[in-house]
């Protein structure tokens, strides 16, 4: 009996670590693509500098994460063929970066509300997070920039948005940096 008990155990345990998860992985992919094009047409003449491709990840029971880097602008490092910036140069790039800022913020916003439409699977409470990880070059003034910019919501209150519920988002996103 014991030996019985033992063998159902086993293979309802088993069955439950095999079961599919909620969210596939080609769902993950597809919003990893649509966040990369996203970034990439922020502005055609002045784009952001992605370095990496945005890549995305599901906990069961948390919701789905995406992290990328970038550069705010496309700027060449110190080189023999580029001479050192002045202080003013940098100084511009440094203005230039904090006025991008606000650009990523709205992009991101708008693209945790688009993904919320795409992320069937996701339970309404589990959270949809993007993070953006802000590229600088050693030589570069970084005062009032952040390292990180965090991004956070429930499913829930971005498909309330996306429906013209701002206030519900507004009382439910977190906006982190570091």
């Amino acid at each position: 009996m014991r030996t019985l008990s033992a063998l159902l155990l086993t293979a309802s345990l088993l069955s439950a670590a095999s079961a599919p998860p909620r969210i596939t992985r080609a769902a993950v992919a597809a919003m990893e693509k649509s966040f990369d094009r996203r970034l990439q047409l922020v502005g055609i003449e002045d784009p952001f500098y992605i370095l990496g491709d945005t890549r995305g990840i599901y906990l069961d029971g948390v919701g789905v994460i995406f992290s990328t880097e970038l550069n705010l602008i496309a700027a060449a490092n110190e080189s023999p063929f580029r001479p050192a910036y002045t202080r003013e140069e940098i100084e511009k790039i440094r203005l230039r970066k904090v006025q991008r800022l606000d650009s990523l913020k709205q992009n991101m916003r708008e693209m945790l509300i688009s993904s919320a439409a795409s992320m069937d699977a996701i339970n309404g409470d589990e959270q949809i997070v993007l993070g953006v990880t802000l590229f600088y070059f050693a030589w570069e003034n970084t005062n009032g920039l952040p390292r990180q910019v965090v991004m956070q919501a429930p499913k829930k209150a971005l498909l309330e948005a996306m429906h013209g519920n701002k206030t519900a988002l507004n009382a439910a996103l977190r906006i982190t940096e570091y």
